[in-house]
């Protein structure tokens, strides 16, 4: 049962990597004319507008929460990395910053482990070691040139990881529109001044971008605390580096970037971690 809820899991939140690789493109398209904070407000109030009737309809469940304080960490959490990230986004490459927020899982499976007594088993854990390595494979060659931004990446992979933890946590007792909708406007209220400080004109071209990133960044949020509900935080962190295929993509596709032998041999090492953790769940499966 726990594997079949694992597998599940893993797929909900290799999903909802897709549509933020879609949220992160448009976030890099926006970023030269908007500042973070703004394009962060803009995506919380999207997320907003979207579940308020949800919320509304089943408004006793929503304001009976008895964890407001973890909501409120959570809509910290949220913030911060999110804006970390739309940083590091806007001024590394693809590839490059994906990799950086790669640490992610590494810092979920600690903070799991201390703060969710989460079992992390040794073919678990071999996977995660696997998939770091990768990382460090394609970092190698980029450390040659120090980028401040790299250091932004790695700070919102920390707050990322804490956000994973405490979705995890509160999800074992709130719904996943009572988590997003305190996330929403909680967060709404944290970046409200940095927001109103920077703000400009939209035109009709970047109100679509905007759309789309508040859209597809709102999707992203529902189906990762969907896999977060169902399954444990450490078994399906090692999905996380699904989303280097996708950065892979965009950035050669969209942005022309093309990768080097360093990112395609980091890139297969990180496929070989992802098979490993699937193939650990299959066999736990099979055990039942």
């Amino acid at each position: 049962m726990i594997a079949n809820k694992n597998l599940l899991g893993a797929f909900l939140l290799g999903t909802s990597w897709l549509f933020f690789t879609v949220e992160m493109t448009f976030v890099r398209l926006l970023v030269p004319d908007f500042s973070i904070y703004l394009i962060v407000f803009l995506r919380l109030a999207t997320q907003a507008i979207l579940l308020a009737p949800l919320a509304f309809h089943d408004w006793n469940k929503v304001s009976g929460t008895s964890r407001f304080k973890f909501h409120f960490l959570r809509a910290t959490l949220s913030v911060l990395g999110m804006a970390l990230f739309y940083f590091a986004f806007a001024n590394l490459p693809m590839a490059t910053a994906t990799t950086l927020t790669f640490t992610v899982p590494a810092f979920v499976s600690i903070l799991a482990a201390v703060f969710l007594s989460e079992r992390v088993g040794l073919t678990r854990s071999l996977a995660i070691l696997l998939g770091f390595i990768g990382v460090l494979v394609i970092m190698r060659p980029g450390f040659t040139i120090f980028e401040p931004a790299m250091i932004v990446a790695l700070l919102g992979a920390f707050f990322a990881a804490c956000l994973f933890v405490v979705t995890r946590s509160l999800s074992l007792s709130e719904s996943r529109f009572t988590i997003m909708f305190y996330s929403a406007w909680l967060g709404l209220v944290i970046v409200s001044v940095p927001a109103y400080m920077s703000l400009t004109t939209i035109n009709s071209v970047d109100a679509v971008k905007l759309g789309i990133v508040g859209l597809f960044g709102t999707i992203g949020q529902f189906l990762m605390v969907g896999a977060l509900q169902i399954a444990e935080a450490s078994a399906i962190a090692p999905v996380d580096y699904v989303r280097l295929l996708l950065a892979l993509m965009v950035g050669f596709f969209v942005f022309g970037e093309v990768p080097d032998i360093w990112t395609w041999s980091g890139s297969a090492i990180i496929v070989a971690a992802v098979f490993l953790n699937s193939k650990d769940d299959l066999l736990s499966k099979k055990s039942i």
